[in-house]
């Protein structure tokens, strides 16, 4: 991954530098769709342009916190996984990218939000194993029974 590339972020640490050299150049998923599909978004990317997001001008922004919550969770073989409070899908982006055998379900009650999850999961080709549900994160039991998911992410 290239320092100094056009596209990375300032913020960018050690710890994306780490995340980026597991993911494999093949996970960039197909062209993104016309920008001016909703002007106030941004597109941006993380691990020197391997993922790509959309996301608001304005309001939340992925920031470093998300990259090390997906970096220190540790996961084995075939597992589900939960992200609470989703947001535009970034946890469940960067968990796909560093875990091929999981599947994830990510949990956000806001439908702005909730449309781009989904707009950020075609982008990147992840829509195989990662979905969105409409829920709010106190009541969890409406996105699945007890025992459902072997590890839960909230941010």
């Amino acid at each position: 991954m290239q320092k100094n590339h056009p596209l990375r972020r300032s913020w960018a640490s050690d710890a994306e530098e780490a995340i980026a050299a597991k993911i494999p150049e093949t996970s960039v998923g197909q062209a993104a769709p016309h920008p001016a599909e909703n002007p106030r978004d941004t597109l941006d990317t993380l691990f020197g342009g391997q993922l790509r997001l959309y996301q608001s001008s304005k309001g939340y922004r992925v920031s470093l916190d998300a990259v090390l919550l997906a970096h220190f969770v540790s996961l084995t073989g075939t597992q589900n996984i939960a992200d609470l409070g989703t947001g535009n899908a970034v946890i469940p982006l960067i968990l796909a990218c560093l875990h091929s055998s999981i599947s994830i379900t990510g949990v956000e009650l806001q439908e702005s939000m909730r449309y781009r999850a989904h707009r950020n999961i075609r982008l990147n080709g992840f829509a195989e194993r990662v979905n969105i549900a409409r829920g709010d994160v106190r009541s969890i039991e409406q996105v699945g029974p007890q025992g459902s998911f072997d590890a839960v992410t909230c941010n």
